[in-house]
Parts: C-alpha cells; sequence; structure tokens
C-alpha cells in the first residue's frame, strides 16, 4: 500500500529525471534579478520552511491562476508543519504581477525574475512549473528502491489540495525532520 501511494504521488507530480543539472545548492535563492513585487532584491530562501514549493507563473497563465486558489490552501494548512509555497514570476512585469496577486487575492509570497536568471537556470518553458526544494536549496529527489531517482517537481496545473497531494507532503516534512524511515536523497 505505501509503495502505491508513492507511485501515484510521484505520477501526480514527477515530471521525470533531470535533464539538466540543477543549479548549485545555494543558488536558487541568489540569483541575481529576483525581486519582491516592490522592486527590492529578494531571495526564495528568505522564507524558510524545512521545504519550499516553488510554483514558476506567469499573470497571462490561465492555467497557473487556476491552480492558485489550490496552491493557498496547501501553503495555509501546511506552513505550520513546515512547507513553505513560493510564486517565482516569469514572462511578465512585476506591474501585472501585482495586480494579478490583489485581484487574486494571493498571500503566498510572489517574487519577480526580473532578467530572466532563474527561469533560465531551471530550464523553464513550460507553465505552470512547481519544484519541491530543501530549505538550503536542494531539490527534494526520492528513490524508488528499484534504480530510478526521481526530482520532485510537477509540469503542469494541479489540485494541490488533493488529499492524496497533501498526505505526500506530510510525509516528506516528516521525512525531513527525520521522523519518515526513508529519507529523500538530493542532487
Amino acid at each position: 500500500m505505501k509503495k502505491i501511494l508513492i507511485v501515484v504521488f510521484l505520477s501526480l507530480l514527477v515530471g521525470g529525471c533531470a535533464m539538466k543539472p540543477p543549479p548549485t545548492p545555494d543558488a536558487f535563492g541568489n540569483y541575481a534579478g529576483l525581486v519582491d513585487l516592490n522592486g527590492k532584491p529578494a531571495s526564495i530562501s528568505q522564507f524558510g520552511g524545512k521545504l519550499i514549493l516553488v510554483n514558476f507563473l506567469a499573470s497571462w497563465c490561465k492555467s497557473c491562476i487556476g491552480e492558485l486558489p489550490t496552491l493557498e490552501i496547501l501553503a495555509r494548512d501546511l506552513r505550520g508543519e513546515g512547507l513553505q509555497v513560493v510564486g517565482v514570476g516569469i514572462d511578465d512585469t512585476e506591474a501585472a504581477f501585482k495586480e494579478l496577486k490583489q485581484i487574486a487575492n494571493i498571500a503566498i509570497p510572489v517574487l519577480f525574475d526580473k532578467q530572466g536568471t532563474v527561469k533560465s537556470a531551471f530550464g523553464i518553458r513550460g507553465l505552470p512549473r512547481t519544484i519541491l526544494f530543501r530549505a538550503n536549496g536542494e531539490r527534494v529527489t526520492f528513490y524508488d528502491g528499484e534504480r530510478h531517482t526521481y526530482v520532485l517537481e510537477a509540469n503542469g496545473p494541479r489540485d494541490w489540495s488533493d488529499e492524496a497531494i497533501v498526505t505526500e507532503f506530510r510525509k516528506a516534512l516528516r521525512r525531513e525532520s527525520g521522523e519518515g524511515a526513508q529519507t529523500p536523497t538530493t542532487r
């Protein structure tokens, strides 16, 4: 049963093994050009959390906007357990994200990739794209027990409030706290 749940979770989230090596472990929070919506330099790592779910989005992307309410629910429900959800706006303007954040009543922090550095480093082509990181910037990966290692990322929209997804995030958070048996590996 445990293996089935992991397979279901991975099938919902995994975009497969990363073809491109990820940036250095601390890099995701320190790219030049990443700013908050007031134009001040910012980093993803400033928000803390045991695990950080980074959602790459654009204000013109209907799928991105469509999944925001469920990201809000996930962030609200698991914040106390150590999950931080951060949006990173790409292919847009700061003004467009300010407007989206206000109109859609988004509570999760949204940063703007002003120079496209983060987009380029992570090879973001399709939106939305969501990647799970440890607080130190390492991507969270799982070994399937046989011979495959999967990076936890999702390409395309998801219902982040789905009970199976929330349950798997809780397990991942427990593993990060040392409470789980199988510890994710890093890449």
